[in-house]
């Protein structure tokens, strides 16, 4: 499961990056969509199969964090702001529009650095994923900004 969420943490870096070159930006973000949904089904497999012991950075269990519930609101929420941040992406310029794309993406961002960024105090190869996120998402701010994205 850990390998499927650095997986999908690369995907989310190479559709920022994608998306601040308009390069296969629609392609790259779907692919991304794709590979977190592939984490979200492990995930799935792993709660089914140890009763989501250790779910969670820090070794909370599913129980720690409020159950099926707390699964399905993430869920739930990751794919609002995915769905947002693709539809933002696409709809006529506009202020409103970047915005909405900037805010689904830095969410979506927000996420994945807090998973990783306790755990660089268990493992320095947590760091590479967070400062590519950063660099990512930086990136991306800051070309959006300036109407590159």
């Amino acid at each position: 499961m850990t390998a499927s969420g650095r997986i999908a943490a690369g995907l989310f870096v190479l559709a920022l990056v994608g998306a601040g070159f308009r390069y296969s930006a629609t392609s790259m973000w779907l692919a991304f969509l794709a590979g977190q949904s592939v984490h979200f089904a492990l995930v799935v497999w792993f709660v089914i199969k140890t009763g989501g012991v250790n779910l969670f950075p820090g070794n909370h269990s599913l129980q720690d964090v409020g159950g099926w519930p707390a699964i399905i609101a993430i869920f739930a929420l990751f794919y609002v702001l995915a769905a947002a941040r693709l539809v933002a992406a696409h709809a006529p310029a506009s202020d409103l529009a970047r915005i909405g794309d900037r805010i689904g993406a830095t969410a979506i961002g927000l996420f994945f650095l807090a998973t990783y960024i306790p755990l660089i105090a268990r493992s320095w190869n947590f760091a590479a994923p967070v400062l590519a996120i950063l660099a990512a998402l930086g990136f991306f701010l800051v070309r959006s900004t300036r109407g590159g994205a």
